[in-house]
């Protein structure tokens, strides 16, 4: 099963999209990965999706990473060679193509896990506001 986490990353990135009419798509969560050469283990332990970021303009690629690392930051997976805690990553590898890499964290502080689901529950009724109007 998915990581309740990377859906809750997931709808911030789906408003972030919708707010700016960008389409989204998932490419890749566990299955069909097995002939990658991977260093990390997020996809096979269901820590992790791939959404293509073709067609979308470059700034926006930025700031979209900007956003979710300092909105749901807490979440994401300390990389093997930066070091550093990230809940998305853009990649541009020739192998797997460009591409937005949501990843969390294996350990879950139950804090923060309530805190995201608040999270996401207001973003939930905000968007839900704005349709009624």
């Amino acid at each position: 099963m998915l990581d309740p986490r990377v859906l809750i990353v997931l709808t911030h990135l789906l408003a972030f999209a919708d707010a700016r009419h960008l389409e989204v798509t998932v490419t890749s969560i566990t299955s069909g990965r097995e002939h990658l050469a991977t260093v990390s283990q997020t996809h096979a332990e269901h820590r992790a999706i791939d959404i293509r970021s073709r067609g979308w303009p470059e700034k926006t690629k930025l700031e979209l990473v900007a956003y979710l690392n300092k909105v749901v930051g807490h979440y994401g997976a300390i990389g093997y060679v930066s070091g550093k805690r990230r809940v998305i990553i853009y990649e541009k590898y020739a192998a797997a193509g460009e591409h937005f890499h949501i990843q969390v964290s294996r350990i879950v502080k139950p804090k923060n896990l309530k805190s995201g689901l608040h999270d996401l529950a207001t973003l939930v009724n905000s968007n839900s506001r704005k349709l009624k109007e």
